[in-house]
Parts: C-alpha cells; structure tokens; sequence
C-alpha cells in the first residue's frame, strides 16, 4: 500500500510491489453467548431485587431478544416503545430510523417495566440515576457487573449481545437475508459472517460424532 501511494502521488516512476498479492485473513468469527450462558446471565439479574437490577434485566433482556446496537440502546425514550405496533423505534446508523418487532413476551415485560417505574413518554427508557440518559460506558460497566455475577469469566462486550441475537436468528431460520433486514444491514456481505459461525458450529458437532 505504501508503494502503490509512492506510485499514485507521483514520488516514484513505478510500484515495484504491483505483482504482489495481498494475502487474505479469515475473517474472525463474533463473540456470542451461549444459550446455557444467556440463561445464566438473565436469571442471575432476575434474582437481584431494586429498581437497578430491574431496569438492567429488561434492559439486556432486550438487547439479546432484538439485537440493537448499543447507541441505539442508549437513546430510546419511553415512547420509542410502541406497545400497539408491536415495535420499538431505534435510530440506527447514519441517523437512520428502524423499527424493531417486539415478540410478546418482551412487550409484557416493557409495559410492566414501564407502568412499574412510572416513566413518562418522554423519559429515558434505561434511566441512570439522576434520570438522565444510561451512557455507553454505564451499559458496559453493568454488563461486565453481571458477567461478573454469573461467573461468566470470557472477556465480553455488550456487542456480544447483537452477535447472540443474529447467530440465533440465523440458527433458527437459516436465512442470511432475514437476519439481514433484522440487523440493518446495507449489504448482505456484512452479514455473512453468522453462517460462518453456523459452519464452525457444524465441524465441531460433527467431529463428536
């Protein structure tokens, strides 16, 4: 690449590393939570009583069950929930907006989460304590408290969450273009990568046989 900028700005007559060709990396596969670690992770919050541990349940909960980023995550409001619909309104990349299904279990648990704090239609849907917005940092912070909790030792981040949701949307549909227009996808190459995992999955079932 230096080369090839030497040559293209004019510094040398010719790229002496044209006929080189780039080597090729395999792609490493995401980080996701395991089923047997998702029920340990949300079970372990559930059993923590306050309006803290509450709030983060649903708040993971929802993560894991929709696959937002966590930018998304951190600005919704309480009337981005839109129980009626069945949808959740997320500003997605770009400044693009998206709307999300809910499944009906987790539309229960969001309108007694709601009702039960007594949040507002303009209040942040994930308060912190001086009712202001959860910050990304915050998110994490709680996400590795809990890891922590549930004696999950990997080094995860909350994307991880968005990883779990797609490889289980893919590993129940077996459809690339679903979990495409799921995600948000521009294109289909980014998401690719899930059926990879899929693949990864298959060999090391099948070297158990």
């Amino acid at each position: 690449m230096f080369f090839k900028f030497l040559a293209d700005a004019g510094y040398i007559e010719a790229n002496p590393t044209r006929l080189i060709k780039n080597g090729r990396c395999e792609q490493k596969t995401p980080e996701h939570l395991t089923a047997t670690e998702v029920r340990k992770l949300l079970g372990t919050i559930s059993l923590m009583g306050g309006p803290a541990a509450k709030r983060d349940h649903i708040m993971f909960t929802l993560l894991l069950q929709t696959g937002i980023r966590l930018g998304s995550l951190v600005q919704l409001k309480v009337g981005d929930v839109r129980l009626s619909e069945r949808t959740l309104r997320v500003n997605g990349k770009g400044g693009t907006q998206q709307s999300v299904y809910l499944k009906s279990t987790l539309r229960r648990l969001l309108r007694s989460y709601i009702r039960t704090a007594n949040l507002t239609c303009d209040s942040p849907l994930f308060p912190s304590r001086n009712g202001g917005h959860l910050g990304r940092r915050q998110v994490q912070l709680r996400f590795h408290h809990w890891l922590d909790k549930a004696g999950i030792k990997r080094h995860l981040t909350v994307h991880c969450t968005r990883h779990t949701f797609a490889t289980n949307l893919y590993r129940q549909s077996g459809d690339l273009r679903l979990v495409q227009t799921a995600l948000g996808h521009r294109h289909i190459s980014t998401t690719e990568i899930y059926a990879r995992v899929e693949d990864k999955a298959l060999r090391r079932a099948l070297e158990r046989l």
